[in-house]
């Protein structure tokens, strides 16, 4: 049930310099709260076909999982389908993050034949837009038996005009950590956290926004402008 490849960055882009980027925990935080707008960003074409309204975060305990996002989500014909979301600080090799999956996926418990959504958010680096990724995990001999598949998005590699106009809130307090050409960090700071206090949005949302949205990032833009 992995969505198709997509890549809504076709346009070429120079990166700003000394950029930014957010922590794996907060991260994965704001993420786990906003799962359902997650997958609308990363999975569009699975999320259409899930109940995104019946989502459940699952707990993880071991230290191998601390960035790792594990969920429960109904479909539209009514299966469980498993959600695993890895936060990464950097990108890595495609090999390297499938068997990291694989072990999440068997910390999980997952039964045989029950659809498995698998999503990778690179912090700092990856390829431009969302991609279609396999690994070969398993092998009998010298036959291929077991391949993984998965979808990576480059968080700071991605467009950041584009996610500031997308209808999710999550996006806009993502767009800070992406690319553009016109705009410095701060500014897109600035327009996300304009585009959060115009929203009708709840004073817990609005205010889980924010938070994530650090002062702090506008005094270490300070730091390194010195």
């Amino acid at each position: 049930m992995s969505s198709t490849a997509h890549d809504q960055t076709t346009c070429t882009t120079t990166p700003l310099p000394d950029r930014i980027i957010p922590s794996v925990p907060e991260t994965q935080r704001l993420i786990s709260h906003f799962l359902p707008d997650f997958l609308r960003l990363a999975e569009p074409d699975s999320a259409a076909q899930m109940c995104l309204e019946d989502c459940s975060i699952l707990p993880t305990s071991e230290d191998d999982h601390a960035n790792l996002i594990h969920a429960q989500v109904k479909s539209r014909l009514g299966e469980q389908v498993t959600v695993i979301v890895a936060v990464e600080p950097e990108a890595l090799p495609t090999q390297q993050i499938a068997e990291k999956l694989a072990r999440a996926l068997l910390h999980a418990e997952v039964t045989y034949g029950f659809p498995v959504l698998l999503s990778v958010i690179y912090l700092s680096g990856g390829r431009t837009g969302l991609h279609l990724e396999s690994a070969q995990i398993g092998t009998f001999g010298d036959v291929e038996y077991v391949r993984m598949y998965f979808t990576t998005w480059g968080l700071s590699q991605s467009h950041a005009e584009y996610y500031l106009r997308r209808p999710e809130p999550l996006a806009w307090a993502l767009t800070p950590y992406m690319r553009s050409t016109s705009q410095t960090q701060q500014e897109l700071l600035e327009a996300s956290r304009a585009r959060i206090h115009e929203a009708q949005l709840s004073d817990d949302l609005r205010t889980a926004f924010l938070r994530f949205l650090s002062p702090d990032l506008h005094e270490l833009n300070e730091e390194v402008a010195q």
